[in-house]
Order: structure tokens, then sequence, then C-alpha cells
């Protein structure tokens, strides 16, 4: 929060804790890509506006990685795709 934007080529990556995710109070549009503990992309949700909210999906995925709109378009990124996170 308090943020402009999301740098290029990072990305925050947020343990679910429930079944939803918003982007109230953001100040710029998101792409989300929700994976599987081992990384595996389940769903993904690209431009997501501020103020909106995304029900993730439970069963499949464990975490959501925010990342800076248009990412997943530029990378083409696809559900079955596995990520691997560096700090």
């Amino acid at each position: 929060m308090g943020r402009t934007q999301l740098p290029s080529g990072h990305g925050l990556l947020i343990e679910r804790s429930g079944n939803s995710l918003h982007t109230f109070f953001m100040r710029f549009s998101i792409d989300l890509g929700f994976v599987n503990k081992d990384g595996k992309v389940r769903h993904t949700v690209e431009n997501l506006k501020p103020w909106k909210v995304v029900f993730a999906p439970l069963i499949l995925s464990t975490d959501c990685l925010e990342l800076p709109s248009g990412t997943i378009a530029c990378h083409r990124n696809k559900v079955g795709d596995v990520i691997r996170v560096e700090a």
C-alpha cells in the first residue's frame, strides 16, 4: 500500500489465508498468478483494476503472485507453467 506501481521484473508473493483477494486502496492495476505449493500456476488474472475482488481457486492454489500489469501477457505465462521465486 502507498505505492504507485510495482517495479518491472518484481512481484509480491502472498500466502493465501482466505478465498478472495482484493485491490482495495491500490492505485494501479496488477496481474495475478495463483500457484500451488510446487509453484505450478493454477489460475491467472490479467490487468485487475483497483477496487476489485477476485475469488481464488481454493483447492488448486496456496499462494498468489502479484505482478505488474502486463507481465503475464508479456511473458506468455499460462496455467500449468511452473514458477521459481528468488529472494
